[in-house]
C-alpha cells in the first residue's frame, strides 16, 4: 500500500497516523510519503513512520495509493495503481476545481453522508475512529487540574483551534448567559491555534478572560497546546461535558473522543458530525438557518454556508448547559453508555480496512 499523508498531532495528521498504524497492525506493507516533516508522540509511532518511509525507497508502483489530505490538493499520487482519496471539509459547497479533482480519482472516501451529499459524487463513507487505548474510561485526570477543579464543580470543555467556525464567540456568550458568578461551574478552553499569529490568539484569550465569568474565575484558557493525545485525553477526563456548538465540522475528532470516554456533549445538529451524534448520545442544538461561511481568516465565502447560531440556537444551548449542570449537582449525571458503545464499533481498524478495499 502506498500512503501519502502527514502524521502529526493535528487534524489530518491524527487521521493519517491512526490509519497508518491500523494498516501496519493488519499486516499491510505500507510505503509512506509524508507531506512535510512528520510529528510523532511516541517511540513506537516514530519507528512505524521511519520503517514505512524506508519502504518508500523501494515502493511497489502497482499498489494502490491512498492520499489523506485536503480536497483542493488531490492531484499527486505515487505509482500507477488505483488512486484513492480521503478528505474532509466544512462548507456545504466545494469549488468546481475541487469537484474535478475528486471526480478524477479511482475511489473517493468521505467521513460522512453529509459530505457525500455536498460533493454530489459517487463517493463512499469511511467513518474515522477513536484510539480507545488513549481515549479510555481508565484514563487518569490531567494532574494540572487536580488541585484547581473540585469534584462537585460542573466542568465544561471545548477543544478545537481558535476560529469563527468553531463558534468560540457563541461558546462564551451562551456560557455567560447560562450561569452567574455564584454557580459552581467551570469552562476550560483548549484552543491553541498554531496557524494564527500570536496576537490573534491573545485576542481570543482576552475575550474570554475579560468576560463576566472569566473575571469570576469560572473560565480557564490554556495558552499552549497539549503536546500529545494522551494529555488531551487526561484533560477530557477532567470534564463532565464537551461543549461544541460548532458552525460546521469535517468530522469533529474531539467530539468523538469525548463520546468514546463516556462523556456527554452539547453540539449542533448540523454537518459531518451528524454521522454519529444523535439524540441518544448527545444534547443537540437544532439549526434552522445557515449563513455564508466567512471569517476573513480561513474562510472567504467560497465554501458555501455553515450553521447560523441564531437566537433560537443560543436558547437551546443555554437550556442544555443548565440542564447538564442541574444533573451534575443533583447526582443524576450518568456515564454516557451510548457514546461509549458507539466508538467500540467505530475503530481505526475499520476505517483502514474500508479505505483499502478497492
Amino acid at each position: 500500500m502506498n500512503l501519502i499523508t502527514r502524521p502529526s498531532q493535528l487534524g489530518y495528521g491524527v487521521v493519517g497516523m491512526n490509519v497508518l498504524k491500523a494498516l501496519v497492525k493488519a499486516g499491510r506493507k505500507v510505503s509512506l510519503w509524508s507531506l512535510g516533516q512528520p510529528q510523532t508522540a511516541s517511540k513506537n509511532d516514530a519507528e512505524i513512520v521511519r520503517t514505512c518511509m524506508e519502504n518508500a525507497l523501494a515502493y511497489d508502483p502497482t499498489a494502490p495509493c491512498l492520499r489523506i489530505w485536503h480536497q483542493n490538493d488531490m492531484y499527486y499520487f505515487v505509482g500507477k495503481g488505483p488512486r484513492i482519496g480521503y478528505t474532509f471539509f466544512e462548507g456545504d459547497q466545494i469549488t468546481k476545481a475541487e469537484r474535478h479533482q475528486l471526480a478524477c480519482l479511482d475511489k473517493l472516501y468521505l467521513p460522512s453522508q453529509w459530505a457525500v451529499d455536498v460533493t454530489g459524487l459517487n463517493a463512499a463513507v469511511a467513518e474515522p475512529g477513536v484510539d480507545t487505548s488513549i481515549f479510555s474510561t481508565a484514563c487518569k485526570r490531567h494532574p494540572s487540574f487536580d488541585k484547581v477543579v473540585k469534584k462537585e464543580t460542573t466542568v465544561f470543555l471545548n477543544c478545537g483551534k481558535w476560529e469563527v467556525r468553531k463558534n468560540h464567540v457563541g461558546v462564551l456568550e451562551t456560557f455567560n448567559k447560562a450561569f452567574g458568578p455564584k454557580d459552581d461551574v467551570l469552562l476550560i478552553m483548549n484552543c491553541y491555534n498554531p496557524c494564527l499569529e500570536p496576537w490573534r490568539s491573545q485576542e481570543w484569550s482576552d475575550y474570554y478572560m475579560n468576560s463576566e465569568l472569566g473575571r469570576a474565575g469560572k473560565i480557564i484558557v490554556l495558552k499552549e497546546r497539549l503536546e500529545t493525545q494522551e494529555e488531551v485525553a487526561q484533560l477530557m477526563q477532567v470534564a463532565d461535558c464537551g461543549y461544541f456548538p460548532s458552525l460546521s465540522e469535517g468530522w469533529g475528532l474531539e467530539t468523538a473522543e469525548m463520546l468514546a470516554m463516556g462523556k456527554y456533549i452539547i453540539t449542533t445538529n448540523y454537518s459531518a458530525h451528524t454521522q454519529y451524534c444523535n439524540a441518544e448520545n448527545a444534547k443537540l442544538i437544532e439549526i434552522t438557518e445557515t449563513e455564508p461561511a466567512y471569517d476573513g481568516v480561513f474562510f472567504f465565502g467560497e465554501r458555501g454556508n455553515w450553521a447560523k447560531f441564531n437566537q433560537d440556537a443560543q436558547d437551546q444551548a443555554i437550556q442544555h448547559l443548565r440542564a447538564l449542570h442541574a444533573d451534575k449537582q443533583s447526582g443524576k449525571l450518568r456515564f454516557n453508555q451510548a457514546g461509549y458503545d458507539l466508538f467500540q464499533r467505530l475503530t481505526w481498524a475499520n476505517t483502514a480496512n474500508k479505505l483499502t478495499t478497492t
